[in-house]
């Protein structure tokens, strides 16, 4: 039993490796460099952008009664997640070393769907640990695949293995 979830352990890893790289891949399609790490657009992009940027109002205008209910709650968890994030690089500092990683993969998972929901952008740079959410996401900088793909995006929040799976293939 224990060599079956260990091969299954490093096939999962591969995969995690094989999907980062993908990822890295269409990175190069927008037009973006990185300056000391921050995300720079050539002046085209940025002018486009501000182009098929959605004001506030408009936003809140064309959203549902639910979302619009529900952004209160997800703003207000701005200090709990600062802190969360502060006790969790605490706990990863101590116990880590000691026990070993696996105690927060159901947070992990909660923020992918919230991500996924909210912001389902890939990032400028390549982060450490991909979780199995990230591929589904619109490039980074790319406005036109963002408002076509989003709706779609935040109703797949439920389905996501048929849409991993489909995206690793393609």
């Amino acid at each position: 039993m224990n060599q079956s979830l260990d091969a299954l352990h490093e096939e999962t890893k591969e995969l995690e490796k094989l999907m980062a790289g993908k990822i890295q891949q269409t990175k190069s399609k927008i037009n973006f460099e990185l300056d000391q790490g921050w995300a720079v657009f050539l002046p085209g992009v940025r002018k486009r952008h501000r182009a098929m940027a959605r004001r506030a109002w408009r936003m809140l205008w064309e959203s549902s009664f639910l979302v619009i209910l529900t952004s209160p709650v997800i703003y207000s968890l701005i200090i709990p997640r600062s802190m969360l994030d502060l006790l969790v690089s605490v706990y990863q500092r101590i116990c880590f070393p000691i026990y070993g990683n696996g105690v927060l993969a159901y947070g992990r998972e909660i923020a992918a769907r919230t991500e996924q929901y909210w912001c389902p952008i890939k990032h400028a740079r390549m982060s450490k640990g991909v979780h199995s959410r990230q591929c589904l996401y619109c490039d980074f900088g790319d406005a036109d695949a963002f408002l076509r793909d989003c709706e779609k995006l935040r109703t797949k929040v439920e389905d996501t293995q048929s849409g991993v799976e489909s995206r690793l293939k393609g």
